[in-house]
């Protein structure tokens, strides 16, 4: 028997500090702690989950949840669900809904997660992408990608996805943090993202949170421009300007930028093709008044993709604010048989 003064160090913090360690030493000393003292391991299981899921060593890995997790159903252990599902050893989906309810019922769990602090920003982002598919508990989203750019500020796609979390969840959000300071942090960091990076969803998150939130269109306008002004022939920042241009009521302008986007998509088989047919739709019925061009547009859309429920909804649209009462039922009656085509 080794005496108790040739014992390693056997405190949960200090080990768990060494299990998420960015060092391969001090992962090594942890997993030899573990696996001479079995008994430290329930006392750091939030360690030993981030571990499974972001460190895997096979043989440690087939070592440690034999020990750990064979007595416990997959519900109590959401970390652990996620490594098997990115391991594809089972579907994430099957197990979301059971997950949801441990995760809601167990924030405590996550906030251990959070203060574990490993000085690494993959984990929380990985951490921050879970919490929002599994919690309402928003608090824990923001501190979570905070931290990820506390260890990297340099990532332009953890800057985006920040801003666009708060400018999707902003009503949400308002109770508890201040449109001062919701307001700031989208900015701030949609700035930074394409200072890094001119992506087009960058712009169009910003540009969003001006029309959307801050009613401000100018600005809104502005930052599409600037998406334009450096790619101008990008499809997608150009059907988003155009979609934005239509719902301002500015078709000419619209279908200016229309024209370009719908040339680069058919040389280029986009996908997208079908909703640019169909907002070309849009400007010949509602500003030219021309329903024949409308329509060869919509039935264009559909001969690409039949199920494509927009094409639909705008001609029915269309004849609705015509008059059109033969042309509206004909399309409600296609409409229907979509609808019922989507079931089977």
């Amino acid at each position: 028997m080794q005496p108790d003064t040739m014992k390693p160090d056997l405190n949960p913090y200090n080990i768990s500090r060494l299990l998420l360690s960015s060092k391969p030493a001090d992962v090594g000393i942890a997993e030899a702690t573990l696996t001479g003292y079995p008994e430290i391991i329930a006392k750091i299981r939030p360690a030993l989950e981030v571990y499974l899921a972001f460190y895997p060593k096979p043989n440690e890995i087939e070592k440690l949840t034999k020990n750990t997790f064979e007595d416990y159903s997959l519900d109590k252990n959401p970390v652990y669900v996620l490594y098997l599902a990115k391991h594809n050893k089972l579907s994430l989906n099957d197990h979301l809904e059971l997950v949801k309810t441990f995760v809601d019922n167990h924030a405590q769990r996550y906030e251990a997660l959070i203060n574990l602090n490993p000085a690494r920003s993959e984990y929380y982002i990985f951490l921050a992408d879970w919490l929002k598919a599994t919690t309402k508990n928003h608090n824990l989203v923001i501190r979570c990608y905070q931290k990820a750019l506390k260890y990297n500020s340099e990532c332009p796609r953890t800057s985006y996805n920040f801003s666009k979390y708060l400018v999707d969840f902003y009503d949400v959000l308002l109770p508890e943090y201040t449109e001062a300071v919701l307001n700031k942090w989208i900015i701030e960091y949609s700035k930074h993202s394409y200072q890094l990076q001119h992506d087009v969803a960058v712009f169009t998150n910003l540009a969003t949170f001006y029309e959307e939130i801050k009613k401000d269109i100018p600005k809104a306008t502005a930052t599409y421009q600037k998406c334009i002004d450096s790619r101008s022939q990008d499809a997608e920042a150009l059907l988003n300007f155009s979609e934005f241009l239509i719902r301002q009521k500015q078709y000419e302008r619209a279908k200016e930028h229309l024209v370009t986007a719908t040339r680069i998509m058919e040389l280029n088989n986009h996908s997208d093709i079908v909703q640019a047919y169909v907002m070309m739709a849009t400007i010949y019925w509602k500003h030219y008044k021309n329903y024949e061009k409308a329509i060869l547009y919509i039935k264009r859309a559909l001969r690409i993709d039949s199920s494509y429920s927009g094409a639909v909804s705008e001609a029915i649209q269309m004849y609705k604010m015509n008059g059109d009462q033969q042309n509206l039922l004909k399309w409600q009656e296609k409409q229907a048989q979509q609808k019922k085509a989507a079931l089977h």
